[in-house]
């Protein structure tokens, strides 16, 4: 296969909605959300959606979050598109 052009993915949005392929390459995405609770314990990494992304478009992937305790978690959001680059964005969410 030959390596040409590149995927520049940037997130569009801080509330975690909407992301865009900017680069001239195909993305191949998977994100997942790594949560922390108050006392910074991971309690768990949470797979979300697999999408394809063209350049020049934009997609929404859902992750499915199950804590046993309400209150306030920091999430580390990460989009790997597979080619060694991850992109990523600290959230703090009230679940």
């Amino acid at each position: 296969m030959i390596e040409t052009g590149r995927a520049d993915l940037s997130l569009a949005d801080p509330q975690l909605v909407e992301n865009e392929n900017a680069g001239n390459r195909l993305a191949q995405s998977r994100v997942y959300i790594d949560l922390f609770n108050s006392d910074g314990r991971n309690v768990g990494r949470f797979e979300g959606s697999r999408a394809r992304i063209y350049p020049g478009t934009s997609f929404r992937h859902s992750v499915p979050i199950i804590v046993e305790e309400k209150g306030k978690y920091e999430a580390l959001f990460v989009i790997d598109i597979g080619d060694g680059n991850s992109y990523g964005a600290q959230y703090t969410l009230e679940l």
